[in-house]
């Protein structure tokens, strides 16, 4: 099993669970801020590599749905 973006960070970086969860909340918004402005997939993909230092299939952890990756609401009228 793949171990989560938490994990990692407080395994490697000897991060607390808060300071965890704080840098994970500060990447999300991020993320969700490119979604809102129409970013493409792969400014997307720097979001990992930017916070954490990981490859972007850890990407998919931070979005509430695979949904708001793929297809950004806002641009699509759902």
């Amino acid at each position: 099993m793949q171990e989560s973006i938490k994990e990692i960070l407080i395994r490697r970086d000897g991060m607390t669970s808060e300071e965890a969860d704080e840098l994970i909340r500060d990447a999300k918004r991020e993320l969700n801020d490119l979604i809102e402005a129409g970013c493409t997939f792969e400014v997307y993909n720097f979001i990992c590599e930017d916070w954490f230092g990981l490859e972007p299939d850890s990407l998919g952890e931070l979005a509430t749905s695979p949904k708001e990756i793929l297809y950004n609401d806002h641009f699509f009228g759902e």
